[in-house]
């Protein structure tokens, strides 16, 4: 199993370096430190237009995502099985 967070570090270190700045300590994931500094951010889409993304392109994936995610939020588990019976609970409250 790849480590996402590891890989993700270490790209970013490859692409500082590339771009001339000095890395020195290497590359981790977990919790940064109180105090440091915000070098990049990313703004994601709403949820609305993830959902009309995924509509428009009949992108399963995205929907398969979205089910874990609310069953992650719902239960803690980001699974299919919890996100499938989060929604079923939700539709019944609604």
């Amino acid at each position: 199993m790849v480590n996402i967070e590891f890989e993700t570090a270490n790209a970013a270190v490859e692409l500082l370096v590339e771009r001339g700045v000095t890395v020195t300590g290497g590359s981790r994931s977990g919790e940064a430190p109180d105090g440091l500094s915000t070098i990049a951010t990313i703004d994601s889409l709403t949820v609305a237009e993830i959902v009309d993304q995924m509509n428009t392109y009949s992108d399963n994936t995205t929907a398969e995502l979205l089910v874990k995610e609310i069953g992650f939020r719902r239960s803690g588990e980001g699974s299919t099985a919890a996100g499938a019976a989060a929604v079923a609970t939700i539709l019944g409250e609604l």
